[in-house]
């Protein structure tokens, strides 16, 4: 059982290793040193999405993060963890988990 930082997804990238942690009000996508496993910047997702599974899109430098039960894939800048866009997906249970 996660209490705090519950790994739901891991992708390297640009010599920085992003993981994106699931719970309710405490979901986090952090860029870590891939060495130290130091914490270079973390940002809180909003409180109402479960983060889950995280892939790095090499075109725009941009993270893909899914959601659980919201039905809401997050986009982030790769290098500043800034949320760039929000789309809603559907399937056939509404569910996102790993991509």
């Amino acid at each position: 059982l996660c209490r705090f930082h519950c790994s739901q997804g891991l992708t390297f990238a640009n010599g920085v290793l992003y993981e994106s942690t699931g719970l309710y009000s405490q979901s986090k996508v952090r860029r870590l040193d891939i060495t130290t496993g130091e914490v270079l910047s973390s940002i809180n997702i909003p409180n109402q999405y479960f983060g889950e599974g995280l892939a790095y899109y090499p075109k725009n430098n941009t993270l893909i993060e899914l959601t659980w039960k919201r039905r809401t894939v997050l986009l982030y800048d790769a290098d500043s963890l800034q949320q760039v866009n929000e789309i809603q997906f559907q399937t056939g249970r509404n569910e996102g988990w790993g991509i």
